[in-house]
């Protein structure tokens, strides 16, 4: 158990790489970035099998995410289905709705002044995580592995830095279902609705101003924009 653990924490840290086969790409919003996904009566599914890494984003950004700017991401659920599933030992599943994954920074210093709005709203619809390893089909060195499924709804995971304003709501109306299922052993599932998750460091006026007082305008920018 504390191997899975381990390695989930692991995946948390370097959530924009994952199986470490992936390049991180870097974005940096500056001005005004707009994501809009609406599903009415559809099904939106993720699914990942036989030790395989399935990564799916909808309305979201991953990689290095810098936000000076103004970054607005929505996904309306009407009466849809949204699954996502790692079926196996070996398998990572992620699954990103209205999210940001990997190195997230929202800046505030004097002119720049990022600000980050993420709203997941689900209606009649289901949202299902699911990490199930009981149908024993593994074969392989990777069988000894977890199976991983991480499901982000309005959400950042991974390395975050808030100085400006992060706005995170998700609703949940109607004859709605939204389930987190690990199932057998070594499963891990994890499933975010409205959170930061890993490493989090959030900073309000208070401690900006108490920052730049203790160590100085320098170091304070040089901190904000990650200027070496």
């Amino acid at each position: 158990m504390k191997s899975i653990a381990f390695f989930a924490l692991s995946l948390v840290a370097t959530a924009a790489m994952a199986t470490g086969s992936v390049n991180v790409a870097k974005i940096n919003i500056t001005g005004t970035s707009d994501q809009t996904a609406s599903v009415n009566g559809g099904y939106v599914k993720n699914t990942a099998q036989q030790q395989s890494y399935a990564n799916q984003n909808v309305a979201s950004n991953k990689g290095r995410i810098d936000i000076d700017g103004t970054s607005k991401q929505t996904a309306t659920l009407e009466n849809a289905h949204v699954t996502n599933t790692a079926q196996s030992a070996g398998d990572v599943a992620v699954q990103n709705l209205a999210s940001n994954v990997g190195n997230v920074e929202v800046t505030k210093f004097f002119t720049l002044k990022g600000n980050s709005e993420q709203n997941v709203n689900v209606n009649n619809a289901s949202v299902t995580n699911e990490a199930n390893s009981s149908s024993n089909n593994c074969s392989g060195p990777n069988c000894a592995d977890a199976a991983l499924a991480y499901q982000n709804l309005s959400s950042n995971m991974g390395e975050i830095n808030i100085l400006g304003k992060s706005t995170q709501n998700s609703t949940v109306t109607g004859s709605s279902t939204v389930s987190n299922l690990a199932q057998g052993n070594n499963t891990v599932a994890v499933q975010n609705m409205s959170s930061n998750y890993g490493n989090i460091q959030l900073y309000g006026t208070w401690q900006l101003y108490i920052l730049e007082k203790m160590v100085g305008t320098d170091f304070l920018l040089r901190g904000c924009l990650k200027i070496k």
